[in-house]
């Protein structure tokens, strides 16, 4: 094979991130996910992120009204052996769309790309021709330093308007705290009646299939959930499609936290259905909130590797192959692995999760988050789980709480650029407490973790 077939990235998109390339990804992730991929985003203020060594096509998407052809790192991947792909653009001569890159609309451009990467041959013939015109020709510098500038400008300036608090923000912080004690209230009277009933306020109904005793999992993956069941069989067929031939040994732990609706019963007739496959129910008789529920899933789980799984959320076929293969080579400090992810509800795509790499500057600034990541079972005990309210952590706050607790004592996640699943958002009309009064929630974070290098 010649050192141009060589590639090992089919296609990249490594950019900084706007709502505008979430939405590319998000709509192109049903794509994307089959092919070996590399996707990162860094922060506008951040350092960039050079393209991998070895990629075929690099993906180039407007961050947003703009129309210029975006020059920066062009002439590295050209020289690398890589075909750009960028959407319709003005200013890319002396490039010529067709003979030294691709060029395509919006809407269309992934397929373009993906036809390309089809096409070794046409691909090749791009690469000698664009690297013949380096060669003889100087070509433009990146004209983007300016944008990132005023970008970043415009960003202390809403950040600091964000903060000032207005007797607005203040009843939301009030009404905040009557939620959320009527929720505690609510809580301390299930767990009442499971002691009374049960003996123990943490009890909790055991459903297993019959394979589930005698199996030996190298990956468990956890699906908490609460009136979430509408969903909970799409999220089990992606987990047992991703469980195949050629994946890590898996096994199902779905935690019931004493859903109000029929989703226990939804749940038990999943299993019922899935008999042969290695799969608990855990029905807990009280609620104890998404950090209880997913560390009751952790608790039950068996193998050294976990995932958390909302339900109404899936995973693509090659997740949790693509995630266990990163976590046993990884060093010890790596503690989690994630991948981007298509955040979505009734009404489409609406952006990208765990699209960022790895850096504690855009996680103490709350834009770093993954909806499914894989845990190594050893390095997660060591911070005692998920944090849940009686440890002083909001509800919704938790996951982001635990990684503060990673980036606090100098472990990290580490990040895969390959799309690897679907997270269902909640319906619009739904308000999640997370979403009310962010800013008290932030300086609770910041008492919790103090040595972190918060933005002033």
């Amino acid at each position: 094979m010649t050192e141009i077939d060589q590639r090992h990235v089919d296609i990249a998109f490594v950019a900084t991130a706007s709502q505008r390339r979430e939405r590319f990804i998000a709509s192109a992730a049903a794509i994307l996910w089959e092919w070996s991929t590399d996707v990162r985003f860094f922060a506008c203020d951040g350092p960039a992120i050079e393209l991998r060594s070895g990629t075929r096509i690099a993906l180039k998407v407007h961050r947003g009204d703009e129309t210029k052809f975006d020059w920066s790192g062009v002439r590295d991947a050209i020289v690398d052996g890589c075909v750009i792909a960028s959407e319709t653009a003005t200013g890319f001569a002396p490039l010529v769309p067709g003979v030294h890159f691709l060029m395509a609309p919006y809407e269309y451009l992934v397929a373009e790309a993906v036809a390309l990467a089809f096409d070794e041959p046409r691909r090749a013939t791009m690469v000698k021709a664009a690297r013949d015109l380096v060669a003889s020709t100087e070509l433009p510098v990146s004209s983007s330093v300016s944008s990132s500038v005023v970008h970043r400008a415009r960003h202390r300036r809403s950040t600091s308007a964000t903060a000032r608090r207005t007797d607005l923000e203040r009843m939301v912080t009030e009404l905040k705290t009557a939620i959320l004690a009527e929720l505690r209230m609510s809580r301390s009277i299930e767990a009442t009646i499971s002691v009374v009933e049960h003996g123990n306020r943490d009890h909790a109904d055991l459903v297993t299939t019959s394979t589930w005793p005698s199996f030996d999992a190298e990956v468990s993956v956890v699906v908490p959930m609460h009136n979430g069941g509408g969903h909970l069989a799409e999220t089990v067929r992606s987990v047992i499609a991703a469980g195949g031939a050629g994946a890590p040994r898996t096994e199902i732990v779905i935690v019931d936290d004493h859903s109000t609706d029929a989703s226990r019963g939804v749940a038990e007739r999943v299993l019922a259905d899935i008999d042969w496959f290695p799969a608990m129910l855990v029905a807990r008789a009280a609620s104890g909130g998404p950090a209880v529920a997913r560390n009751v899933g952790f608790a039950a789980a068996r193998a050294s590797l976990v995932v958390t799984l909302d339900a109404g959320s899936t995973i693509y076929p090659t997740a949790l192959r693509r995630l266990s293969d990163l976590l046993r080579t990884a060093p010890d400090d790596v503690v989690a692995a994630y991948g981007v992810v298509e955040r979505f509800d009734v009404t489409g795509p609406l952006g990208l999760g765990g699209h960022l790499v790895w850096d504690v500057e855009p996680l103490v600034r709350g834009e770093l988050s993954a909806p499914i990541a894989m845990y190594r079972r050893r390095q997660w005990s060591e911070f005692d789980g998920w944090p849940s309210p009686e440890r002083g952590v909001e509800d919704g706050w938790d996951e982001y709480d635990l990684w503060l607790s990673v980036a606090e004592r100098g472990a990290r996640a580490v990040h895969i650029g390959s799309v690897i699943g679907r997270h269902r958002e909640p319906p619009a009309a739904i308000v999640k407490m997370r979403d009310v009064d962010i800013a008290s929630s932030f300086v609770i974070a910041r008492e919790r973790h103090q040595r972190l290098p918060w933005p002033s």
